[in-house]
């Protein structure tokens, strides 16, 4: 079985992997293009989540709320499950 560090770092590298560089337009407004916002899921309101570390998640708006919604109360069992981690 490995590692809880090991089992944060492969999560990480997964997450990671994913990124995209995205380019500002003139008015500041990041630019994604159409095949990642078909992939995210993203149709025209979007929300920021912080996630540290100088990254954010880009979601549709509605999809978060949604998950807030429905995942919000397991949260506090998350975070004690990273901090356990030394996350």
């Amino acid at each position: 079985m490995a590692s809880p560090a090991a089992t944060s770092t492969r999560a990480a590298s997964a997450i990671h992997g994913r990124r995209l560089d995205a380019a500002l337009d003139g008015a500041g407004r990041i630019l994604l293009p159409p095949d990642t916002r078909k992939q995210a899921g993203l149709e025209k309101d979007v929300t920021l989540v912080g996630g540290g570390r100088r990254m954010f998640e880009v979601w549709d708006r509605s999809r978060f709320e949604e998950y807030e919604r429905t995942q919000g109360d397991s949260l506090p069992t998350l975070f004690e499950k990273l901090s356990a981690y030394g996350v």
